[in-house]
């Protein structure tokens, strides 16, 4: 019998690689001032609020799965990361509600201090520092450095987590031409 966890990780990673990838390409055509093809760039400057809403509400409805279904333990810095991509689901969906797109600053200071969360999270997890702000530990090891899983050689639950914060930030971008802040 198939594993459910292990498909839907695996499922997810596949789509955090191919975001990841999007990402560095949009990126890449951001600071050389070129437009993406225009059938996503109309699509990115009519949508962003509704595909920004899919990205939160699909980061947050992950990030329950692991913890309430997979039962993984949220450490304390996946707490800190949730607290800034929770509130985005609300915050889309009220904008998209009531036709507003002033929330842009409010986004992008969110989605930046979760990335750096995530970063930091991840560096944790690679070993690259070892100050971990976890109360929580298993077997004597801070939960913040556990990984359940690791997936295509770098993906974890932080990975996914800065990825869906980034391509928030690169839509928003994308976006800025479309209307007034």
């Amino acid at each position: 019998m198939v594993d459910i966890t292990s498909t839907i990780t695996y499922l997810l990673s596949i789509g955090t690689v191919i975001v990841d990838l999007f990402i560095i390409f949009a990126v890449f055509l951001i600071l050389i001032k070129e437009k993406l093809p225009d059938f996503i760039d109309k699509a990115i400057q009519k949508f962003w609020l509704h595909i920004s809403l899919i990205i939160s509400l699909g980061a947050s409805l992950a990030s329950f799965y692991y913890s309430e279904i997979a039962k993984f333990e949220p450490c304390t810095l996946c707490w800190y990361q949730r607290s800034f991509m929770f509130p985005l689901v609300f915050l889309f969906g009220l904008a998209i509600y009531r036709k507003e797109t002033f929330i842009k600053p409010y986004v992008k200071l969110m989605a930046i201090l979760g990335s750096l969360i995530a970063i930091y999270h991840y560096l944790l997890q690679i070993g690259v520092t070892t100050i971990a702000p976890c109360s929580l530990t298993v077997n004597g090891v801070s939960a913040c450095v556990q990984r359940p899983f690791i997936a295509f050689g770098y993906i974890t639950i932080p990975i996914m987590s800065l990825t869906s914060f980034l391509l928030i930030l690169v839509i928003l971008k994308l976006s800025e031409n479309s209307e007034t802040q």
